[in-house]
């Protein structure tokens, strides 16, 4: 008998303190949800320079005739200052995450870190006059692997430490895109070169990886695109065949790609075959280094592929626009002009928005006189965020859920983070959060923007989030 009182005191002692745990949880919940709604921001000036600033991750450089005078960090100390500064032809990440910059001067190629010593100087190599950073692209990240000069028709690729370059001799490093005066590569340990009218790859060493006998190649970050024979298939990284070139396109797009001739069949990265021979193509001449019809992205676990990308800003004239809902293995579509995001599922066509939920089925429509539409963006209260191009700058306009405009004296939309946006005025600048609630404001005319930091007429300021 106590033994079986004892047992239900302790039980009963048990269940009181879960239930007194619970309602301390349950408050701590309430609390939580009590300040999210009761976010601030507070802007934390930290430095006023005579220098025009510039944000370069960690650090904020002060720029005068395209030379480096001022370097500070985040908490506004100087570390380095000198007058005539230092001449600054890029700035870059390298793997290890250092930061570093570079100048040719007088047939010298200088290249120096930023740390928080200031500026140190690395290795300065003679006999370079001109030089392409070859950059390494990938998960969103780029770092830079070295500089390539180009002499004649042989490629110098040199690396921060060494002052003998690798040559390529009689081929050049056309890595997979050429933009903003940088060699971009979507793969270290292929990188494509191009000899006469043939593409192979070789390694950050020289050596050939992929034999020079393809009509083009192109990384991917996971496989290698090839041409052959006015026909397309797949490498792998080492070089191995795994799609024959039998397609007129093959395409890489999110977690897999597009293979096929007139009507295309969409497979996982594995190249397994989800969808089959469903998807209309309008392209009618397919190239791995040019833009075409096609794009894709990811909303939620649904792939949306568009058929009609750029058609405005190409220049071209589709027969066929369609947007492509893959949900497992079936197939959704609607008439689409437009661009999707990875926010909601929307078209656009004749003044007319058409948002969509993830059955596809219309959930609202919203007439507007607003023609280049890049993105909608669902917000606060049902509300809707769409962004359009309006000479040349980029611009915000709010629709309710009824497709009624509200509204936006807020100016241009010039940042966006998952907590706040930031627009830009006459007068200065406006934090909201996505209740379209004012949460902090500055004045100003020469400001910068960037992620937890900005600049308002050289007076830096770390925005802090609380």
């Amino acid at each position: 008998m106590d033994e079986n009182k004892n047992s239900r005191m302790i039980l009963i002692i048990v269940v009181v303190i879960m239930l007194i745990i619970i309602s301390i949880l349950g408050v701590l919940v309430y609390l939580g949800d009590k300040d999210d709604n009761t976010h601030t921001i507070e802007l934390k000036q930290v430095y006023v320079s005579d220098h025009d600033l510039m944000i370069f991750n960690d650090y904020y450089l002060g720029i005068e005739d395209n030379r480096i005078v001022v370097v500070i960090n985040k908490n506004g100390n100087e570390l380095f200052l000198k007058d005539n500064g230092i001449r600054n032809d890029g700035l870059f990440v390298r793997e290890d995450n250092s930061y570093i910059g570079y100048n040719t001067s007088n047939g010298i190629l200088n290249i120096y870190e930023i740390n928080n010593n200031g500026i140190e100087s690395i290795n300065s190599i003679d006999g370079v006059e001109e030089v392409v950073p070859l950059v390494y692209s990938y998960d969103d990240e780029e770092v830079v692997l070295g500089f390539v000069q180009y002499i004649d028709d042989d490629s110098y690729i040199y690396s921060f430490d060494d002052e003998k370059p690798v040559i390529l001799d009689g081929i050049t490093l056309v890595g997979d895109k050429i933009e903003d005066n940088k060699i971009i590569t979507y793969s270290r340990k292929n990188l494509i070169v191009k000899r006469e009218n043939k593409y192979g790859a070789v390694d950050i060493e020289g050596k050939e990886t992929i034999a020079i006998n393809y009509d083009d190649l192109l990384n991917d970050g996971n496989n290698i695109l090839f041409k052959s024979n006015d026909k397309f298939g797949l490498l792998n990284s080492d070089g191995e065949v795994i799609l024959d070139n039998r397609y007129k396109v093959v395409k890489s797009i999110i977690d897999g790609y597009l293979i096929g001739n007139s009507k295309l069949s969409f497979y996982d990265k594995d190249l397994k075959r989800i969808i089959k021979n469903r998807i209309v193509s309008n392209i009618s001449d397919y190239s791995l280094r040019e833009d075409n019809s096609i794009m894709s992205y990811k909303v939620g676990d649904k792939y949306v592929i568009i058929n009609n990308y750029l058609e405005d800003l190409l220049d071209k004239e589709y027969n066929s626009h369609q947007a492509y809902v893959v949900n497992g293995k079936n197939l959704g579509s609607f008439d689409q002009i437009g661009f999707n995001n990875d926010n909601i599922i929307y078209s656009y066509k004749e003044g007319l928005i058409t948002i969509y939920d993830n059955n596809l089925d219309k959930v609202i429509e919203i007439t507007t006189d607003k023609r280049k539409i890049t993105d909608i963006v669902k917000v606060q209260n049902d509300n809707y965020l769409v962004f359009y191009m309006h000479k040349n700058e980029l611009k915000t306009i709010m629709y309710d859920k009824n497709g009624d405009k509200i509204k936006n004296d807020r100016g241009e939309l010039v940042y966006r983070s998952k907590k706040y946006l930031v627009f830009r005025n006459k007068e200065g600048l406006i934090f909201v959060n996505y209740k379209d609630e004012v949460l902090e404001s500055i004045k100003g005319n020469d400001i910068i923007v960037g992620n937890g930091s900005i600049i308002v007429d050289n007076n830096i300021y770390n925005v802090e989030y609380k």
